[in-house]
């Protein structure tokens, strides 16, 4: 019995464009979220407060972090994106890989004099960016949809019953 809610038709043109859009918010959301931890983490050390409290301060905290990496990284992405699929890059891999590199090169523009220093704080700074920059390009991939494979045309012989 068919469902009349259900329907087999494309959901429109703006379906991908507005799932990619959410997609790159949680990712940039997420990014904010570990970097707002790290600070939170690093600020309290006194003991005082629980693993729980931080992490619900993290959550506070990222929300204008968020919007600082909203803004930092949309031209960025936008130009890796096209660069991805003009030239046909494997999705996932390179989702990764740019937000590894996006992470990367806004720790070194963020951390340069420290860097100059080869401070070890730094170093570990711009780990954690690049690795959170990484886990968020696969985040967006997940979310932005995987392509689907290529439909192969159908054989006549396979149509007949």
């Amino acid at each position: 019995m068919a469902r009349p809610w259900h329907k087999t038709e494309p959901k429109g043109e703006y379906g991908p464009g507005l799932r990619a859009a959410f997609a790159y918010l949680v990712a940039c959301y997420f990014t904010a979220f570990c970097l707002s931890l790290q600070f939170v983490l690093g600020w309290s050390r006194d003991g005082q407060e629980t693993f729980i409290s931080k992490v619900g301060g993290s959550f506070i905290f990222s929300l204008p972090v968020f919007g600082v990496v909203v803004v930092l990284t949309f031209i960025p992405v936008a130009v890796f994106v096209s660069l991805a699929r003009h030239f046909r890059w494997l999705r996932g891999v390179s989702d990764s890989i740019a937000g590894g590199v996006i992470g990367l090169m806004l720790s070194i523009l963020f951390m340069k004099s420290a860097l100059q220093d080869m401070a070890i704080g730094a170093v570990l700074i711009v780990a954690i960016y690049t690795v959170t920059g990484t886990l968020s390009g696969l985040i967006y991939w997940l979310l932005a949809g995987r392509p689907a494979a290529p439909t192969r045309p159908v054989a006549s012989h396979e149509t007949d019953l």
